[in-house]
């Protein structure tokens, strides 16, 4: 079973007083799908008034029914029905409401379990924050048009940042150079990939000039962060998702990229004008149709 570090440990009560009502099982699960803390802290804040395990209030079935028992989510699935046709709710403190979620955390053992519903909702957070940005993350998370927009804006992780003494992950975080692998100096974000595609790319930024640097956005996945995906691409209709167990980043042989100037402007690695050919020197492509950002190797 796992455990908080001591470190995290030191920030259970703080997390307690700022209303966040399950700190340790919220630690553990953004731990484990690497969310930092002030996002999923502030999820839980937007969703359920800091973790509350219950269920949500859409005009559906089970509106309002209040906290969320093995029995009372077991007799809710059976009116639900496998596809959610029997109508759907928000179920635990993340609210994962659309069916393909809710069974995602009963094969990890059970929607109504607070920690295991956290650490579905927080993978799905993650992967829209890789692929959107942190606003609009947040709002594709909560669906679309003006009442998701207002979501994303709502402005409740830079507290949970001050409070964590956390800085927000990206481009804009300096980290040291580790001079462990060269090509570290010019590839940098979610670097969980091959260690050929990892080199291409550097190679590709030092042909595209000096200065020049490759941020990897989204980079390996397991199947069960791609099934997250899969799932809102069904729900949603974009953005676009390959099925779990055909994606090549479940084999760490794709990584959705950006170039970044020495001016800190970024532009999606297939739309900068040079890249068709730089890329194609190091045996990469992009093989997906509107999608100026996806790299694979050949």
């Amino acid at each position: 079973m796992a455990t908080l570090s001591p470190q995290d440990a030191l920030l259970v009560p703080r997390l307690r007083k700022a209303g966040i009502k399950m700190p340790v099982r919220m630690i553990l699960a953004a731990r484990k799908v690497k969310l930092p803390l002030a996002y999923a802290a502030a999820l839980l804040m937007k969703e359920t008034g800091g973790g509350s395990n219950v269920f949500g209030h859409d005009p559906t079935i089970f509106a309002g029914a209040g906290e969320v028992t093995e029995e009372k989510y077991l007799a809710y699935k059976r009116q639900r029905g496998p596809t959610g046709k029997g109508g759907m709710q928000g179920v635990g403190p993340t609210q994962l409401t659309w069916y393909s979620f809710q069974d995602q955390a009963d094969a990890l053992g059970g929607a109504w379990k607070p920690q295991v519903n956290m650490i579905v909702g927080f993978a799905l957070l993650k992967s829209l924050i890789q692929r959107n940005g942190v606003a609009k993350g947040f709002a594709a998370y909560n669906g679309s048009g003006p009442a998701a927009d207002a979501y994303g804006k709502d402005e409740k992780v830079a507290p949970f940042e001050t409070l964590l003494r956390e800085s927000p992950p990206g481009p804009a975080v300096k980290k040291p150079r580790i001079p462990l692998h060269w090509w570290k100096q010019f590839v940098y974000g979610d670097t969980d990939v091959q260690r050929s595609l990892l080199t291409k790319l550097a190679n590709v930024a030092q042909d595209r000039g000096p200065g020049m640097r490759v941020f990897i956005r989204s980079g390996g996945r397991t199947f069960a962060e791609q099934a997250v995906l899969y799932a809102k691409y069904q729900r949603d209709g974009s953005p676009l998702a390959a099925k779990p167990g055909t994606s090549r980043h479940e084999t760490r042989r794709a990584a959705d990229c950006q170039l970044v100037f020495p001016d800190g402007r970024q532009v999606d690695i297939g739309a900068d004008p040079t890249a068709p050919a730089l890329l194609a020197k190091r045996n990469l492509h992009l093989p997906v149709a509107g999608e100026a950002w996806h790299v694979e190797e050949r």
